[in-house]
């Protein structure tokens, strides 16, 4: 199960996606935003592919840091908990 939710905060928007899986690592958890870097192999799918490529987290780091904003994995009970935060207003370029 997937669980998203957004709340809006004094200066920006905080999203949160969580899911009830096995969870990310907390050694893992900083290593997962580099680009071509997928999971660990004990999550591999049928046949011992990991799947993708290891960008998604990495383009969205970019992207979400270009905005002035920040993307990490949260200590959660159950599963993975991604938070993102957005800026009001962003960044000038």
């Amino acid at each position: 199960m997937i669980r998203i939710g957004a709340s809006r905060q004094d200066q920006g928007w905080r999203v949160l996606v969580g899911d009830n899986g096995t969870g990310i690592e907390e050694e893992l958890r900083e290593a997962v935003f580099e680009r071509f870097r997928r999971g660990e192999p004990s999550r591999c799918r049928e046949g011992g592919s990991p799947g993708g490529y290891g960008l998604g987290l990495a383009i969205a780091r970019r992207v979400i840091e270009s905005h002035g904003g920040s993307i990490e994995f949260l200590d959660s009970p159950e599963g993975a908990l991604l938070s993102v935060f957005i800026p009001l207003g962003g960044v000038e370029t």
